[in-house]
């Protein structure tokens, strides 16, 4: 009431309109909140192994870890297909060509 003795008394289609407009600013806000969400979801499921790992305490998450011992092998195994891949890349053999075959073959396609 004080509002309205300071300002005068509005109309009812104004109130509206301005109650519209915050309606539609708040379900925009909903919107980019709930694609928020569905984008956190996916990434938590893509790391959710690591997340468990990571929850561990410090001693199960070094036994986790690769040890030093390990390097020489995982150096090999690198430098083997690195080898394959060169070769490949000499016969003409394209990786993106490839890529999508498997994706393929994967999903079942």
């Amino acid at each position: 009431m004080i509002v309205q003795k300071v300002a005068g008394s509005r109309h009812a289609n104004v109130i509206v309109g301005e109650l519209q407009s915050d309606c539609a600013k708040y379900q925009e806000g909903l919107v980019k909140a709930a694609q928020s969400n569905e984008e956190l979801h996916r990434a938590m499921e893509l790391h959710i192994a690591n997340l468990r790992l990571l929850s561990q305490p410090l001693t199960e998450l070094q036994k986790a870890l690769p040890s030093s011992a390990d390097i020489p092998r995982c150096m090999r195994l690198f430098r083997h297909y690195c080898n394959i891949a060169s070769g490949l890349q000499c016969c003409g053999f394209q990786f993106s060509d490839a890529v999508g075959w498997a994706a393929g073959r994967a999903s079942g396609l």
